[in-house]
């Protein structure tokens, strides 16, 4: 572990530098000038580039992904979404909301209504458990009635 001293010493000396106005002049024409914007988008350029790139983050995305079946209480309509971000865009709502709903029903056992209208489950794939695929899960996005 470093020497507190040293420690606020340096931060002291970080805040001087980021604080001058030669510092931030510098900084602007580092990021602004056409020789680094078109690194910047040469390296872009490489990541995005193959299709097969894009395919494996979608599936490692996908992968890491926790599906939740999110219940209209109005319509009676079930519909399992991919993703906890998926379902709030849908609904309208954000993404800590489903989160909070999820916990709460995980930790005390209650379902909270999202939006006064809406419960959300959290989906779990029993093939990923029993190494079987599940007649009763819906496809991704698939209303139930």
């Amino acid at each position: 572990m470093k020497n507190p001293k040293f420690l606020a010493k340096r931060l002291e000396h970080l805040k001087r530098l980021n604080s001058s106005p030669e510092h931030k002049e510098h900084l602007k024409r580092l990021h602004s000038s056409l020789e680094q914007k078109a690194k910047l988008l040469e390296r872009l350029k490489i990541l995005n580039s193959s299709q097969a790139q894009q395919e494996r983050l979608f599936k490692f995305i996908a992968s890491i992904s926790q599906k939740v079946e999110v219940f209209d209480t109005l319509t009676k309509e079930t519909t399992v979404y991919p993703s906890i971000s998926e379902a709030a865009r849908s609904i309208g709502c954000t993404n800590s909301a489903i989160v909070i709903a999820l916990k709460n029903q995980k930790e005390k056992g209650v379902t909270k209504l999202v939006k006064k209208r809406y419960t959300v489950f959290l989906k779990t794939d029993e093939s990923k458990i029993a190494g079987t695929s599940s007649p009763s899960s819906a496809p991704q996005g698939l209303k139930r009635t």
